[in-house]
């Protein structure tokens, strides 16, 4: 004899059974199709930013490439412009040397300190200046210095002329920010 209840009970066992299975086999292949379109993602998103960096290389060799470019050709010009003409770039350097030194700034310091004594070292400094340039001038006539002789320098001045600028504008930025912090 069968008991009903018993008999409920392992139809509703065997009927959970299969249910669950059925759940179960759909929670994989949902995972399955999940783990399928994020491989695709990843593979799809790999392709592109390799083809972005290869992209990048490409435009970053070119701007290299065409800046190199744009060197040699402003280095050409200029030294054709220095052969051409080395006494203009001399007096060039010269001015601007004397352009940089008439744009630092006087200190407050160094007006009350030197005042006068200042306004005379200056007049015999530039009176030296003169009279060296003059004697200057005379020795290199008297030595034959020509346009040859500045061309195989001229790169040596402008390098100095460099230095010189570089060092007037550091010192000009040290006096320049030392008397912003005393106010």
């Amino acid at each position: 004899m069968t008991n009903p209840i018993t008999d409920n009970a392992r139809k509703v066992s065997t009927l959970a059974s299969e249910k669950i299975g059925a759940a179960s086999e759909q929670v994989k292949e949902s995972a399955h199709a999940a783990r399928e379109r994020a491989e695709a993602a990843y593979a799809t998103g790999r392709a592109k930013a390799s083809e972005a960096l290869a992209t990048g290389k490409v435009k970053a060799r070119k701007a290299y490439s065409t800046a190199q470019e744009g060197a040699r050709t402003a280095k050409d010009k200029t030294t054709k412009q220095v052969q051409d003409n080395p006494l203009a770039f001399l007096v060039g350097g010269i001015a601007l040397g004397a352009l940089v030194g008439s744009l630092l700034p006087r200190t407050e310091r160094e007006t009350k300190t030197l005042g006068a004594t200042g306004k005379k070292l200056n007049q015999g400094a530039s009176a030296a200046a003169k009279a060296a340039k003059t004697a200057g001038q005379k020795k290199l006539d008297a030595l034959g210095v020509n346009a040859e002789a500045a061309k195989s320098q001229i790169s040596q001045l402008v390098g100095a002329v460099v230095t010189a600028v570089e060092e007037a504008g550091s010192a000009a930025g040290k006096t320049v920010g030392g008397s912003a912090k005393k106010r």
